[in-house]
């Protein structure tokens, strides 16, 4: 068995609304997360962190380590007596030991986060008091609930949501949970996007990307695409000073003319230059103006993203082009094809699981794009009985098979930010719930 070490400092956590040690058989709570039958012990003390330590079996890492659960966030605080409850999150950290045969002692090489598991289901709450004085709180919470463990799969996925990264929106989102934001502010000074990051950074949050958004590279008017490339390369910078590695980019839209139902799409394109030859089946002279409305935002979009390749790659942000309701683009090969078409590590896919689902399944846009995938909005479609349009609903009420998403996205290889867009209805902790039952495979 590895030695337990004692003289390594608990990882504080003065952000978080509740921190404190646990005076309980903390082998139950890991042994529920876990599943392992290793015995586990830990405790708490006032002010400090949950913390444990022991050994974890081989076949779960192939090595020996320290497991070290840091801190147990609570959802919401009460006046007097904080409250630990439904989507508390215990966060585990992972310390690789070297192991010394002469002396039987261990070294601690480095650190790993393991994840942050949620309480997802508890009947009533537990006060600070019950937890700091006894077991049977913690007992309680695991007899009567479960908690969604996220790491069933190979790849790690990491949970945020998308806002303004300033003090309050960190707060709120980490402490319901999520690991990040993706910052919708882009037009903005790097100075003052570094001190953002500084907060983001005292909080253990992560801006992991920018979105930018529309652009309009297709404009007849040059001035009008020059302005919006010129303003691509801003957000990049700021995305730089953010500390984030991504740009969110729609290259432009069309419309104004006669366009297929989204159940109507059959695409054949040219495979050495992208441009579209057909977009349905049979007769495609009704839509003569679309098909040359594509093609020249193939090449106007194209040309400029290619401008603003040797940016990117100077900053070390990638370009994430985002598969939209822009008309575009509408089946996984063509957009896959034109995404691989820089052949640059620099220009990547943002894919937005619930945009699209409407034109086909979330599967055939995963195989499609595969390693291209730097990034991914979770979001949800609900489409009408007959597979006919639809609307978006809030995730995991929709046409959307999460189980099967998680499935794909383990199988590319896939492990990064989930982040999720709309799904306003609910509130942060139903949301952050939800997320994690998806990256469960649930």
């Amino acid at each position: 068995m590895v030695p337990l070490r004692e003289d390594i400092p608990t990882v504080k956590d003065n952000f978080s609304p509740w921190s404190g040690l646990i005076s309980a058989p903390f082998g139950n709570i890991l042994k529920g997360i876990l599943g392992h039958e290793k015995a586990w012990t830990g405790c708490l003390t006032e002010g400090g962190a949950i913390e444990g330590w022991g050994e974890i079996t081989p076949d779960y890492i192939s090595s020996f380590c320290h497991l070290r659960v840091v801190w147990l966030r609570s959802q919401s605080c009460g006046s007097t007596e904080r409250q630990v409850m439904r989507g508390s999150v215990i966060r585990i950290c992972r310390e690789w030991s070297g192991w010394k045969e002469d002396t039987g002692t261990s070294v601690v090489a480095r650190k790993q986060w393991v994840g942050d598991w949620r309480i997802h289901r508890m009947f009533g709450t537990m006060t600070r008091r019950e937890v700091l004085h006894g077991s049977l709180g913690i007992a309680t919470a695991i007899a009567v609930g479960r908690l969604v463990e996220a790491q069933q799969f190979r790849t790690r996925l990491m949970k945020a949501l998308i806002g303004v990264p300033d003090r309050p929106t960190l707060e709120a989102h980490r402490a319901a949970g999520f690991h990040g934001i993706e910052s919708h502010v882009w037009d903005i000074d790097p100075d003052q996007a570094a001190s953002m990051k500084k907060i983001a950074d005292e909080l253990e949050m992560k801006i992991h990307s920018v979105m930018r958004g529309w652009t309009n590279f297709n404009h007849q008017d040059p001035d009008v695409v020059e302005k919006d490339i010129r303003s691509v390369e801003r957000a990049i910078e700021a995305a730089a000073a953010f500390g984030a590695d991504v740009v969110l980019l729609v290259p432009c839209r069309v419309g104004g003319m006669k366009i297929p139902e989204p159940w109507e799409f059959d695409i054949e394109f040219d495979e050495q230059t992208g441009h579209v030859k057909q977009v349905v089946r049979g007769d495609n002279s009704p839509y003569a103006d679309y098909i040359s409305a594509h093609n020249h935002a193939i090449d106007a979009s194209r040309k400029a993203v290619e401008r603003l390749i040797p940016v990117a790659e100077k900053h070390k942000v990638i370009i994430a082009l985002e598969n939209v309701w822009n008309n575009l683009w509408v089946k996984p090969k063509i957009f896959a094809h034109f995404v691989a078409s820089f052949r640059s590590p620099w220009v990547q896919a943002y894919y937005d699981i619930g945009n699209h689902v409407r034109y086909a399944p979330p599967e055939e846009w995963l195989q499609a794009l595969g390693k291209l995938i730097v990034r991914v909005h979770v979001k949800d479609f609900l489409l009408n009985p007959d597979g006919r349009g639809g609307k978006f609903v809030p995730i995991r009420e929709g046409s959307v098979r999460w189980p099967v998403v998680r499935k794909l996205l383990d199988e590319i290889g896939y492990k990064g930010w989930m982040t999720i867009e709309g799904s306003g209805e609910l509130d942060l902790a139903e949301r952050s719930r939800r997320l994690d039952l998806i990256i469960a495979g649930q």
